[in-house]
C-alpha cells in the first residue's frame, strides 16, 4: 500500500474580491476608533497641562450643591458651586472653576455633597494657577491615570486597520510549500507576539476594572451595608432617567430623598448599588412608581459617612451588567496564559534524533493510546466561544429591539449587526453539533507493540463503547501530517500538510466494527515522530465511524513513530 499525498492550501488564501469585502468594516473599526482616540488625547493633554501651574494658597468663601439648571428631572445632574480667592502676580483674585471642564456635573447627589462639605466657607486649601493667565485657577487636577484610557481605542485601530490592509494587500504569486517555507524555528522568533500579549493585556486590565467598578464594588457595598441603620426619609422626585448614546438609549432608576441622621438634613439619590444604565424602560418605571414624590420611606444610611444613603441594599437585575466586563477579562486572562503555555513549548530544544526529542510527542500507555482532542473538551471549547460571542452580540441586539419598540429602529445599527448575528447563530449550530457527538459511540485502541517502528508489523485492536449499533462503517487509517509554524504576510500562521495515509481496516460487519483487530506492515523508510519549536512531525491512527443522520465519529489517537534502527555493521576483516 503507497501512501497519499495532499499538497498544501494556496498560500494567498481567499481571492481578492472576497477579502475586498473586509475593507468596509476595517474602515468603521478604523474610524471609531481614530474619533475616539482623539478625543481622550484632547481631555488627556488639557488634564496634564495643569500639573504645570503654579500650587496656590486660596481661602474658600462659597461652596453648595445645586441642581443644574440646563436641565430638568429626571434626567438632571447636580452642580457643586464655588467660590475661593488667592493671590497670584501681586493682586488678589477671585475664580469659581472647580476644574478645567467647563461644566462639572456630578449624577450622584451624595458625591457631590461630600465633596461640597470638604470645601465649605472659611476652608483653607490649595489651588493651582496658570503662570501664563493667574485669572485662570483650579481646585483640582484630573487623575493622569486617565491616560490609560488611551489604550483602548488602540484596539479598535489595530482591529480595523488590520481588515483593511487584509482586504487590500496584493495576493502572493506563488503558493509556498513546507518544503519552501522556511519554519520559524529556524529563524527569529515571531514579533508580532508582543502585539498579541498587548492586546491580551488590554482586554484583561479594562475587563477587571470595569468589574471591579460594576460588580464586585458594589458587591462588598451590599455586604458592608446589612449593618447600615435605617432611618426615615421622604422621596423629593422620582423618575427614569434616560443615557442617550450614538445608536440607542439607555435607562436607569432616579430617586430623590431626604433624611436626617444625627440631626443633621441629607439628601441622596442613589437607589441601589449598581448605578449603570441598561435597555429596559419598563422596569425602572415600575421602580420609580414605587416611590412617588411625597411618600414616605426608608432608607439606609453609611454611619461612617452619612451623606452617603441607598433605598435598596440587595442585589438587583442590573447586576448581571457586571458579566458583561467578566467576559472580556476572562478573554484577556485565557489568551495570556494560552500565550505563556505556548511560549513554554516553545522553549528551544534540540532537533532531529537528539535525546528526548520525541517526548511530548509519545500517546500511549503501555499499550493503549489516548485520543488527540477530548470530546467533552472540543465542546466545551466550542460553547464556551459561542457563549462569550453572543453575550456580547446580544447586547447591541437587545437594544436594536428596544428601540424598535419605541418605534424609531436603528437601521444602521441593524446593518452592521447583521454579520456578528450571523456568526453567533454559526457558532450555535456548531456547539449543537458537537454536543450530539458526545452521545456518540467511543472508540478504544490498543496497539502491540505500543510504538511504531518503519519495517516492522503492528497489532491494532478497537473496541466501541455506547450505542455501537448506529455504526454503518468503520474505517481505520495510519496518518503521518507535517506541522509548520512561519510568518506570513504579518501574520504568524501554522500549516499542516499530510503526506502519508495508509489503509488498515474498513468494514460496514455489525460485529466487526463493535470491536475488531488487525495487524499493518508498517512500511519501510517512514518518517519518525519528530517535535522541535515551531515545526514537528506527528503520526495518528485516525478512526472514523459513519453514524446515518447523526454527528459522524472522527477521532485521532497520537502514536510515536520511533526512528528505524540502524542497520548493523559488518565485522571488521582480520589480516
Amino acid at each position: 500500500m503507497r501512501p497519499r499525498s495532499t499538497p498544501l492550501p494556496s498560500a494567498a488564501g481567499p481571492s481578492r474580491r472576497s477579502r475586498l469585502v473586509l475593507v468596509p468594516f476595517g474602515l468603521v473599526f478604523l474610524a471609531a476608533g481614530l474619533l475616539f482616540e482623539g478625543f481622550l488625547a484632547r481631555e488627556f493633554l488639557r488634564t496634564a497641562a495643569t500639573y504645570g501651574w503654579d500650587q496656590t494658597p486660596c481661602v474658600m468663601t462659597a461652596s453648595e450643591v445645586i441642581p443644574d439648571p440646563a436641565q430638568t428631572w429626571p434626567n438632571q445632574d447636580f452642580l457643586v458651586r464655588v467660590s475661593y480667592r488667592y493671590t497670584a502676580g501681586g493682586a488678589e483674585r477671585n475664580s469659581t472653576a472647580l476644574d478645567r471642564t467647563p461644566r462639572t456635573a456630578f449624577s450622584d447627589y451624595g458625591e457631590a455633597q461630600r465633596l461640597a462639605d470638604r470645601l465649605t466657607e472659611g476652608t483653607q486649601t490649595v489651588c493651582y494657577v496658570n503662570p501664563a493667565n493667574p485669572d485662570e485657577a483650579v481646585l483640582r487636577r484630573g487623575s493622569l491615570w486617565m491616560g490609560l484610557l488611551l489604550l483602548f481605542p488602540l484596539i479598535f485601530v489595530a482591529l480595523g486597520g488590520g481588515l483593511v490592509w487584509a482586504g487590500v494587500r496584493p495576493a502572493r504569486a506563488e503558493a509556498p510549500g513546507l518544503e519552501k517555507t522556511k519554519p520559524i524555528s529556524e529563524r527569529p522568533r515571531a514579533r508580532g507576539r508582543w502585539i498579541l500579549a498587548l492586546v491580551f493585556g488590554l482586554f484583561l486590565a479594562l475587563g477587571a476594572s470595569m468589574t471591579w467598578a460594576f460588580l464586585l464594588r458594589p458587591a462588598l457595598k451590599i455586604a458592608a451595608a446589612r449593618s447600615w441603620p435605617v432611618v426615615p426619609c421622604q422621596v423629593l422626585a422620582s423618575g427614569v432617567r434616560s443615557h442617550r448614546g450614538d445608536k440607542s438609549t439607555t435607562y436607569s432608576v432616579n430617586i430623590l430623598y431626604a433624611y436626617e441622621y444625627e440631626g443633621r438634613p441629607f439628601r441622596a439619590n442613589r437607589y441601589s448599588f449598581f448605578t449603570g444604565s441598561s435597555s429596559g424602560y419598563g422596569g425602572k418605571a415600575a421602580v420609580a412608581a414605587r416611590y412617588p414624590a411625597g411618600r414616605r420611606a426608608e432608607c439606609f444610611v453609611n454611619p461612617a459617612d452619612p451623606t452617603e444613603a441607598v433605598l435598596n441594599r440587595d442585589f438587583t437585575a442590573a447586576a448581571w451588567v457586571g458579566l458583561v466586563p467578566l467576559v472580556f477579562a476572562l478573554v484577556g486572562a485565557g489568551g495570556l496564559a494560552g500565550m505563556m503555555r505556548r511560549k513554554e513549548a516553545d522553549a528551544p530544544s534540540t532537533l532531529r534524533d537528539a535525546p528526548g526529542a520525541m517526548d511530548g510527542l509519545r500517546g500511549a500507555s503501555g499499550g493503549k493510546l489516548k485520543t488527540a482532542s477530548s470530546p467533552w473538551g472540543k465542546f466545551l471549547g466550542i460553547l464556551f466561544f459561542a457563549m462569550v460571542w453572543n453575550a456580547i452580540v446580544s447586547v447591541f441586539v437587545w437594544q436594536l429591539i428596544e428601540s424598535g419598540r419605541r418605534g424609531r429602529f436603528e437601521w444602521g445599527l441593524g446593518v452592521f449587526l447583521i454579520p456578528f448575528v450571523l456568526i453567533g447563530l454559526f457558532l450555535v449550530a456548531f456547539a449543537a453539533h458537537a454536543f450530539l457527538g458526545l452521545f456518540n459511540p467511543r472508540p478504544r485502541l490498543v496497539v502491540t507493540p505500543p510504538e511504531a517502528t518503519p519495517g516492522s508489523p503492528l497489532d491494532i485492536q478497537w473496541r466501541f463503547s455506547g450505542r455501537t449499533g448506529v455504526l454503518r462503517r468503520v474505517t481505520l487509517r495510519l496518518k503521518g501530517r507535517e506541522e509548520a509554524t512561519f510568518r506570513q504576510g504579518g501574520k504568524v500562521r501554522t500549516e499542516k500538510r499530510e503526506f502519508a495515509s495508509f489503509d488498515i481496516a474498513d468494514t460496514t460487519a455489525r460485529a466487526e466494527m463493535a470491536s475488531g483487530q488487525a495487524r499493518f506492515q508498517v512500511p519501510p523508510g517512514l518518517m519518525h515522530s519528530w517535535k522541535a519549536p515551531h515545526h514537528r512531525i506527528v503520526w495518528v491512527l485516525q478512526v472514523q465511524g459513519i453514524i446515518r443522520h447523526w454527528p459522524d465519529v472522527d477521532e485521532e489517537f497520537v502514536i510515536t513513530m520511533r526512528p528505524a534502527p540502524a542497520a548493523a555493521a559488518p565485522p571488521a576483516e582480520v589480516a
